[in-house]
């Protein structure tokens, strides 16, 4: 499967894999469920990623990530990228 570029992604694609580095993190405390807002970025622009679950702690900020079969919807007008499978760390940022 190839990369899929942060510019091209759109509401509706799905199972597009997705390259980035996740430049913040916060927690969405009114959520029943852990959630994570993440803001992931490529050399062609940014989308919130959203992290469930156990995805909350898989990356943290300045990691180079790859999310494999994901899925873009909208959310108050702007694309968001999300996926429910395990968040692939590329690089993890030191310490």
């Amino acid at each position: 499967m190839s990369v899929t570029e942060i510019k091209d992604l759109r509401p509706g694609m799905r199972h597009v894999q997705v390259e980035g580095q996740i430049m913040k993190k916060e927690m969405v405390v009114r959520s029943a469920k852990p959630l994570a807002k993440a803001l992931i970025k490529d050399g062609t622009g940014e989308i919130t990623l959203n992290l469930w679950r156990d995805q909350v702690e898989q990356a943290k900020v300045g990691d180079l990530v790859r999310i494999r079969d994901g899925f873009v919807r909208a959310w108050a007008g702007k694309p968001e990228l999300n996926t429910w499978v395990k968040i692939e760390v590329v690089k993890r940022q030191e310490s």
